[in-house]
């Protein structure tokens, strides 16, 4: 019976302390695991890219720049980019291949060199 009682307290503990992590830390844990997935020249891309609104990446689905970049446009720091806006009349070739764009935002060009800075010195 003290066993039962004994794990009962341990996974409301462990339910407790997971409720308790905030947000920003589960985030923050997400875009360090992403961040250790990417070469050094996928980062210095997204340092590069990050200087101008507007500047364009293209990547292919599932890679993990297209991780990276996709949690960074669920927060607003780039927006996926249509193909045609790219290619045009040949998007659909591109999209066949698994091609995805993202483009860098303004509250991007904001944020990402700090949060590049803070996920360096993980």
């Amino acid at each position: 019976m003290d066993t039962t009682i004994n794990r009962i307290a341990a996974a409301v503990l462990l339910a407790l302390a997971v409720l308790a992590t905030p947000a920003a830390a589960l985030d923050d844990a997400k875009l360090g695991t992403l961040w250790a997935e990417l070469s050094d020249g996928d980062r210095a891309a997204i340092k590069t890219a990050s200087g101008k609104v507007g500047t364009m990446m293209q990547t292919v689905k599932g890679s993990p720049n297209a991780k990276f970049w996709s949690e960074l446009s669920g927060r607003g720091l780039l927006r996926d980019v249509m193909l045609v806006e790219i290619f045009g009349d040949q998007a659909a070739e591109f999209e066949k291949a698994g091609m995805v764009a993202f483009a860098v935002t303004p509250k991007g060009v904001e944020s990402i060199p700090g949060l590049v800075k803070h996920l360096e010195n993980k």
